[in-house]
C-alpha cells in the first residue's frame, strides 16, 4: 500500500500501476524510432481483483461480462497522480538508490499513544544544503481486517522548517476504532526541493500502529463449589470524549463450563461514562466432560459497541 521497500512483488505493482504509456513511430527505411506521444493516464488507472464476499461488488467489464464480487485496489498501490505521496512511494521505494539521499528523516509518536488520547506523529529531519527545503505530507489510517483498503481520517501537508507534525483528536479517528483491533497506518511521505530544478530526494515511510486499548476491569469472589454460581462484575470506563452508543457483552467459556450475562447488555455508553455486566458462571455437572475441580477456567469477554469494537478481557473461575 505504497511501501516499494516491502517484499515480494511490492515494487513490481506499484511500477506497474504508475507505468507511463509511450508510442514511437519507426523509420521504415533507417530503422530508427521517433517518439510520438506519452499518455501518463492510461495503464494503473484501474485494477481489478476478487473480493471477500462482504467487501466486494459486481462490475461490468468493457466486454459486457459481468465480474461479480470484485474490487478496486489500484488505491492501496498509488495515490493521486502526480502527488507527493505517488511520487515518493514510487521513487523513494521502487528505484532507492537512484537518487542523492543525503537529508535523514526520524519519525515518532510524538505523543498518545491510548485510546481516548490525542495523538501526535512527527517528523524531523537534518541534512539539507544550502537553498533546499523540504515538502512533507503525512496521513492517519485506519486498517482494516473486512477486506476494505484502510480508510484516511486525516491528512496535511507541511513545507519548510526541521520538522513536521500531525496532531489527531480522538474525536478525527473514531471512525477508526470500529473493526480495526484498534490498529492505525501511519503514512509519511516527503521531497528535498532545490531552489530550482527538480526534487533531490524522496523519502516514504508506512507503518501499522495498535493503540492501547481500554481495558474491562472484573471483580467480585471468582470461586465457588459445585451446584453454585460464580458472579462477576465487569466494568468499563469509556476513555473517550464522545458516546459509544449501545453495548454489547460477549462471553466464551470452556466445555464443562457455563457463562451468561445476567445483566448489562444493551446499556447505553456515555462519554467518558463507566458501564458495568453481571456475568454468571455454572459449573455443568458430572460426567465425562465435567470441568475438574480446583482447576482455573478461563472466561473470555468481548465489548462491543456502535462506535468500539473488540474491546477483550478475561477472568478465571474455580469450583470445588
Amino acid at each position: 500500500e505504497g511501501d516499494g521497500r516491502v517484499g515480494y512483488d511490492t515494487a513490481f505493482v506499484i511500477s506497474e500501476v504508475n507505468a507511463d504509456q509511450y508510442t514511437f513511430r519507426r523509420n521504415g527505411t533507417e530503422g530508427k524510432y521517433t517518439l510520438q506521444r506519452v499518455d501518463r493516464e492510461r495503464v494503473g488507472a484501474f485494477t481489478l481483483t476478487r473480493a471477500p464476499p462482504s467487501a466486494g461488488s459486481d462490475f461490468r467489464g468493457p466486454d459486457g461480462r459481468l465480474l461479480r464480487n470484485t474490487m478496486e485496489v489500484t488505491p492501496m498501490y498509488k495515490a493521486t497522480e502526480g502527488s507527493l505521496a505517488e511520487r515518493a512511494s514510487l521513487l523513494a521505494g521502487v528505484v532507492r538508490g537512484e537518487l542523492d539521499e543525503h537529508v535523514t528523516f526520524r519519525p515518532s509518536l510524538a505523543t498518545g499513544g491510548a485510546v481516548g488520547e490525542d495523538l501526535g506523529i512527527e517528523v524531523a529531519w537534518d541534512g539539507l544544503r544550502s537553498g533546499e527545503s523540504v515538502k512533507l505530507h503525512l496521513a492517519l489510517y485506519a486498517s482494516s481486517y473486512t477486506g476494505r483498503g484502510p480508510r484516511r481520517l486525516k491528512a496535511v501537508n507541511l513545507s519548510g522548517g526541521s520538522s513536521g507534525r500531525i496532531d489527531i483528536a480522538p474525536e478525527e479517528y473514531r471512525a477508526g476504532l470500529v473493526d480495526t483491533g484498534f490498529y492505525f497506518e501511519i503514512r509519511c511521505f516527503a521531497s528535498v526541493e532545490p531552489s530550482e530544478g527538480d526534487p533531490t530526494q524522496y523519502w516514504s515511510y508506512i507503518v501499522r500502529y495498535a493503540l492501547t486499548p481500554p481495558e474491562l476491569a472484573v471483580s467480585g469472589t471468582l470461586q465457588a463449589t459445585r451446584g453454585e454460581s460464580v458472579t462477576a462484575t465487569v466494568r468499563f470506563t469509556n476513555p473517550c470524549p464522545f458516546p459509544l452508543g449501545a453495548s454489547s457483552l460477549k462471553l466464551t467459556a470452556p466445555r464443562g463450563l457455563t457463562a451468561r450475562v445476567a445483566s448489562g447488555n444493551a446499556q447505553q455508553v456515555g462519554a467518558g461514562a463507566e458501564v458495568t455486566y453481571t456475568v454468571m458462571v455454572t459449573h455443568e455437572g458430572g460426567g465425562r466432560s465435567a470441568w475438574p475441580d480446583n482447576y482455573p477456567g478461563t472466561i473470555g469477554l468481548e465489548l462491543d459497541t456502535i462506535a468500539m469494537t473488540d474491546v477483550h478481557g478475561e477472568f478465571d473461575v474455580t469450583f470445588t
